[in-house]
């Protein structure tokens, strides 16, 4: 579906994750995404864990190089991975940045990544907590 702004971005994201609010995590809506799978979301969680850093790496080095088309790439990989699991915010920021990309002016482009990764070190310990969590067996 396209973006009724007409920038060219997918509403896709934004409408599959919509219960997550701007600021929290929801585990019962991250469970739906999952069939309730406990086992599949830990797994999930974890994978992004150890995938985003590098992205963000990347996304870094492309500001520094000016290359904006490198930077709209990775916001955009990492919007997608991150789709279930980022906040809204988090998810804002992306398409900022790659927005920010697209357009050739990185001008603001650290400030932005910069926000994109104080809400990742916020949201951190709580995916870090999905991605731990052991399945709780009702007492008998």
């Amino acid at each position: 579906m396209k973006d009724p702004q007409n920038t060219g971005l997918s509403t896709h994201n934004r409408e599959m994750s919509a219960p997550l609010s701007a600021n929290t995590l929801d585990r019962s809506t991250l469970l739906s995404f999952v069939d309730g799978e406990e086992d599949l979301l830990k797994t999930v969680v974890g994978l992004f864990l150890g995938s985003y850093p590098p992205i963000i790496s990347a996304m870094r080095h492309a500001i520094t190089q000016n290359d904006g088309d490198a930077l709209a790439r990775s916001a955009h990989t990492l919007r997608g991975s991150g789709a279930f699991f980022l906040t809204e915010s988090a998810r804002n920021s992306l398409t900022d940045l790659e927005l920010t990309g697209r357009s050739g002016d990185l001008t603001t482009a650290q400030t932005r990544l910069g926000e994109f990764e104080a809400e990742m070190e916020r949201l951190k310990p709580e995916l870090s907590a999905l991605a731990s969590e052991t399945s709780q067996s009702p007492e008998e």
